[in-house]
């Protein structure tokens, strides 16, 4: 049970001759140690008690304690733009809605001002743990910068996360010192009253020392138990990497193994600054690594640190610099990606080592040495830059246009995904005959913002289009052109007036028909484009976001893609290499993330697998995963299918940003899949899924195990969420597998053939039916 005698939350009493400890001092701002004996000389006890002060990471150049700077006097008061431009956290706010609403950050810091116009309407309460009241009232200013470098609402200097709640948890005096006593009482309160004020992440911007590994663990058991609860404990680095001789380390919490250690990166150009520890940067531009932070391989992400403009007392504003600056940008950050992994029905996900790989995985990668300019001696390490943006696209969508996603057609059944991720089809049907010879094609037919399915004859030539995604008969049927399997067809807005029509590629000719009306008549628009190839296959896009889809080519040859930006004759605007080409691969299009432009993905009939790229670049795919059978039977098809908002597309992301760090067993274990014996499922279905009795024992072991969790699942379930979301994990682990063969040991290797064969029948078998 954690000690409560000391200090009170808000609401309950507390005592009135609380013992104060020894007074001890921890980094003060930027890089000023005032230590008068060296942290490894102490004693555990006399550590704890021990005074320390804000580390600098909030200061001005040049001055110990940051004073009030006006902003516009400085030129630099327009940074908190920048440093949120750089991020993306514009984007985010604006474009895909999330804002913070709903989640609070506990700030643990000098107080905040919480009658500032610009946190007022944020501020929902706290403690005071210096003066053991409740009153976190700020009177450094400090606390009150970084409060409102995660959520301040004021137009000009708004926060990360504008509209989240901010708890204050005061455990540095006016003087900007405290002790990690106070700390540890804080994190308690904050443990105790998660549930009660959703609390997501927690920012510490202070701290103290210079350590290449953990020296202590008096906080250990608190900040483990926060992260056990789903929140992001972001701490600054420090801010004496010139004070300790260049020497690699973090300062204390920032290199516990259960925080997040954060540097900051300069957010523009101010030419050279001189900081009061001494570390000079020489010259200064965007996302060079500041001389000041405290660095080595336990660093986990760096932010814009350098210069803030935010909240100060008096309701005004303060430029500031600092890692101190850099911890609540990420803490913000988090509470924005929190949000989004809620929205888009991932939030089993939101966690600290979740949020941070993704951060990590989608971050731009900034190496120490190779264009600082400064007096410190560079490590040459390699660190992440935040990048909320990115992070929140690997999973969600924007809120800028319905993204298109992907089906298969095969024997006349349409089976419909409305996210990015493995699964059973969330909508399928029947439609047309099962026979040969015919192809499915996709469009908005009748312009009401939702792509429906229809069906071409090759062998008469004729189109059958339908203006719902379900059984029942064409809605619009007509012949254009003639007959024969040398013609594929193709779809798309070809004029821009909002509704799709029909066009034929000619891979005898090369010869692109395209009609501007869904009925019997000659070609709008008739040229070649591109070669005479057999391996040549016609896609068709936005290319360029004009509101008009074009034409392209896919080349099976070499996997290389031609688009061009308009229907005619001439060279490919854009070219690029997607993809190993091969018979096996199929070329899709498509707006996969909603930002208005088309780009490419393959589908790989053999594997069952589709890879979706962002971008009309070579690269690897930005959402990959596997939907319906291994059969060269199935064709994809693409479209908006009215889902629109915010969806989940776990598929490859979802590995690289968490799953990957641990082993497929671990994983299995971590989604509630048994592996140690137990009872089976039915031995039938068992038998139906891995093909009888030929197949290896232990793989039809450990099948049995995952299907038996699927049915016990779907048994209490009657809507199949959650089972979904189940087998949308399932999956991952199998692309985390094929990604990472030399992690993968025996029995991963034996849960990866599992897990194949339950993918391969999955949802066209009857055996989850049993």
């Amino acid at each position: 049970m954690w000690d409560w005698r000391r200090a009170s939350p808000p609401g309950e009493t507390g005592s009135t001759n609380r013992r104060r400890p020894t007074r001890l001092a921890v980094e003060q701002l930027e890089s000023v140690l005032l230590l008068s004996v060296a942290p490894q000389e102490l004693s555990y006890e006399d550590w704890r008690q021990q005074r320390f002060t804000v580390d600098d990471f909030g200061t001005t150049p040049g001055s110990v304690f940051a004073p009030v700077i006006d902003a516009t006097s400085t030129g630099a008061g327009v940074q908190n733009q920048q440093a949120r431009s750089i991020i993306g956290a514009t984007s985010v706010n604006q474009d895909y809605g999330y804002t913070g609403n709903g989640y609070a950050v506990a700030v643990l810091d000098t107080g905040v001002d919480y009658n500032h116009p610009a946190l007022a309407g944020n501020y929902v309460g706290g403690w005071d743990f210096v003066d053991n009241d409740a009153d976190p009232m700020d009177l450094h200013g400090h606390g009150t910068h970084v409060a409102g470098t995660i959520a301040s609402t004021n137009a000009t200097y708004p926060g990360i996360a504008p509209d989240a709640n901010i708890i204050a948890l005061r455990v540095l005096d006016q003087d900007g010192s405290g002790t990690f006593d106070d700390v540890e009482l804080a994190l308690q309160w904050v443990a105790s009253h998660q549930q009660q004020y959703n609390i997501v992440a927690v920012n510490m911007s202070l701290g103290a020392g210079n350590y290449s590994s953990n020296p202590y663990s008096f906080l250990e058991d608190e900040l483990t138990t926060l992260k056990g609860q789903g929140v992001f404990i972001a701490a600054a680095s420090g801010n004496s990497f010139f004070s300790y001789n260049s020497q690699q380390g973090l300062g204390y919490p920032a290199i516990s193994g259960n925080a997040v250690a954060v540097g900051a990166v300069w957010d523009g150009t101010f030419g050279q600054v001189t900081w009061a520890s001494g570390a000079v940067d020489y010259s200064t531009a965007p996302d060079r690594i500041t001389s000041f932070t405290q660095r080595s391989s336990q660093l986990d992400i760096l932010a814009p640190g350098a210069f803030i403009t935010s909240t100060y007392l008096n309701s005004g504003f303060a430029t500031l610099a600092g890692t101190s600056m850099a911890s609540p940008v990420a803490a913000g950050a988090a509470v924005l990606v929190h949000q989004a992994l809620d929205s888009a029905g991932l939030g089993s996900l939101a966690n600290q080592n979740y949020i941070l790989q993704l951060m990590q995985n989608t971050g731009v990668t900034l190496t120490d040495g190779d264009d600082e300019n400064d007096n410190v001696v560079n490590t040459g390490l390699s660190f992440k830059r935040l990048n909320v943006l990115a992070a929140v696209q690997s999973f969600a969508f924007s809120s800028q246009s319905p993204p298109e996603t992907v089906g298969l057609y095969s024997g006349g059944a349409f089976f419909l995904q409305e996210s990015h991720a493995a699964g059973p089809a969330d909508i399928s049907f029947g439609y047309g005959p099962p026979q040969a010879g015919w192809k499915a094609v996709v469009g908005d037919w009748d312009g009401d913002g939702t792509a429906t399915i229809g069906l071409y004859n090759a062998n008469s030539g004729t189109f059958f289009l339908r203006n719902s995604n379900s059984a029942g008969p064409a809605n619009v049927s007509f012949t254009f052109g003639p007959a024969g399997n040398n013609w594929v067809p193709i779809s798309g807005d070809w004029d821009g007036d909002g509704d799709a029509t029909l066009g034929l590629y000619n891979t005898a000719t090369g010869t692109f028909y395209l009609r501007n009306s869904n009925s019997t008549g000659a070609a709008d628009l008739t040229f070649r484009f591109g070669g005479i190839d057999a391996n040549l296959l016609p896609v068709a896009g936005d290319w360029d976001g004009s509101g008009s889809v074009t034409i392209g080519l896919y080349s099976r040859t070499t996997g290389g893609f031609w688009l061009r930006n308009s229907n005619s004759f001439g060279a490919a605007d854009v070219s690029f290499v997607y993809g190993p080409g091969g018979a096996a691969w199929q070329p899709i299009a498509g707006d996969w993330n909603g930002d208005g432009v088309d780009s490419v993905g393959l589908y790989n009939t053999t594997g069952s697998r589709f890879y979706l790229r962002n971008s009309q670049t070579a690269g690897s795919a930005d959402y990959l995963f596997y939907f319906g059978p291994a059969n060269s039977g199935w064709t994809p098809v693409v479209g908006a299918w009215g889902a629109g908002g915010s969806s989940a597309s776990v598929g490859g992301n979802a590995e690289a940003a968490g799953l990957g760090s641990r082993g497929i067993s671990q994983s299995l274990a971590l989604l509630g899949v048994e592996t140690s014996p137990r009872a089976t499922a039915n031995s039938a279905a068992v038998d139906s899924l891995i093909g009888g009795a030929s197949v290896d024992p232990e793989a039809k072991r450990i099948v049995s195990y995952i299907l038996q969790d699927l049915l016990e699942t779907a048994d209490q379930q009657s809507d199949w969420d959650e089972l979904s979301e189940r087998f949308s994990l399932l999956s991952d682990l199998l692309d985390l597998a094929h990604s990472s063969p030399d992690e993968v040991g025996t029995e991963n290797a034996l849960i990866d053939r599992a897990l194949e064969q339950v993918l391969d029948h999955w949802p066209w078998s009857d055996a989850f039916e049993a």
